[in-house]
């Protein structure tokens, strides 16, 4: 609703900023929607997810195009969010300020690298659905874009071509770049969701139940270890706490004094040799459930 001098007194008194409300929109999202720019940047300065998607997988850029909140969508490209994050059904933020008519809107987009000519949205390109819903203004400004993108394939087509024969072929021996790798990462785990606040939290969760385990098993050698724990969420194919079909939580026990011999690797024989199956990081022992090898 836009009270910026409440939401400022909640972030100083360190309320989660990226906490999900009202059908699970983050707070960033509902004041990209109703256009409330300076909410918007005390929650980017805060810092909120800016590419935390909805259930729907729009984002608050998304949103704030298809409104046509420009000062919004330019406080969201300020802090780097994603311009070309869809939804699931595909629809980007450009397709969606084509649809809209938000000629302001796409000439930030665009500006910011919003990608234009490849971006498609029920079998249309931008330009098409511009063009079909007839807005002119936002046509031009399409069109002037693409313009500038052929021409610049040319120049770049044509540098190609003068390429220094000696340069390598492949990228075997490239030196990378770590903090640029560091920066893909961060953004790969931020568009799928995963926050700060999230990871402590599930952390802490993991903490509160390997307490638990001990007490009710008298037993201080037992362990929560894993992704879970480690606040990546419960398997690593969701990387924002949400429960994947094959999610587990590994609970490890730490047995001192007992020698495990792994039947595909070891040649140790005698009564005394206990073999164990090892797969993917477990060992299956008589009488337990799969254990954690460390």
């Amino acid at each position: 609703n836009g009270h910026s001098a409440v939401v400022q007194s909640l972030i100083g008194a360190q309320a989660d900023v990226d906490i999900l409300g009202l059908n699970e929109m983050s707070p960033l999202y509902l004041a990209a929607q109703a256009g409330r720019d300076q909410v918007v940047k005390l929650l980017v300065d805060a810092g909120a997810a800016v590419n935390l998607q909805q259930k729907d997988g729009a984002t608050p850029m998304y949103i704030a195009s298809q409104q046509g909140h420009h000062r919004v969508v330019e406080l969201l490209i300020r802090a780097q969010a994603d311009v070309n994050l869809s939804r699931i059904d595909g629809a980007t933020p450009v397709c969606i300020a084509a649809h809209f008519g938000r000629d302001k809107v796409m000439e930030l987009l665009i500006e910011a690298g919003a990608n234009v000519a490849d971006a498609v949205y029920d079998g249309k390109t931008p330009i098409q659905i511009a063009a079909e819903e007839g807005h002119s203004r936002v046509y031009a400004v399409l069109k002037s874009a693409m313009l500038k993108m052929d021409l610049s394939k040319e120049e770049d087509d044509t540098m190609n071509n003068c390429q220094d024969p000696g340069a390598p072929e492949d990228n075997e021996n490239w030196d990378y770049d770590e903090h640029e790798l560091s920066q893909q990462l961060h953004q790969a785990l931020t568009r799928s969701g995963f926050t700060d606040s999230r990871a402590a939290m599930q952390s802490s969760l993991a903490d509160a139940l390997q307490s638990i385990l001990r007490l009710r098993l008298n037993h201080n050698e037992i362990h929560v270890v894993g992704s879970y724990s480690e606040g990546w969420g419960n398997n690593l194919t969701t990387l924002d706490g949400r429960t994947d079909f094959e999610s587990d939580i590994d609970v490890m026990r730490l047995l001192h004094g007992r020698l495990y011999h792994l039947r595909s690797a070891c040649q140790c024989v005698g009564k005394d040799v206990e073999t164990v199956d090892y797969d993917n990081g477990h060992i299956a022992c008589k009488g337990f459930g799969n254990l954690t090898w460390a």
